[in-house]
């Protein structure tokens, strides 16, 4: 994958830049049906950063940006607020 420069990224640390498509999904009730925009994230790619299957996140919702971050279940539980400055 490349990054903002224009080169593959040599190392986990370094960041890269996905780019992605909203599509819209179909969401039916006994009512009406709705079309709702979606967002796929799905890959290895997910996993080399950090991510894997059972995993808790939140995400936090600021106009045009969206930040997905693992919660550890002990937050959860505690009903602290994660902590997001790594």
């Amino acid at each position: 994958m490349r990054n903002i420069h224009g080169s593959l990224a040599k190392s986990k640390s370094e960041p890269s830049i996905r780019l992605l498509k909203v599509y819209y999904k179909f969401r039916m009730n006994i009512f009406s049906t709705k079309k709702v925009p979606e967002i796929r994230l799905c890959g290895n790619w997910l996993e080399n950063i950090g991510f894997k299957e059972g995993d808790d996140i939140v995400v936090s919702l600021d106009k045009r940006r969206i930040e997905i971050c693992l919660f550890s279940s002990d937050e959860v539980f505690q009903n602290q607020t994660p902590d997001f400055s790594n």
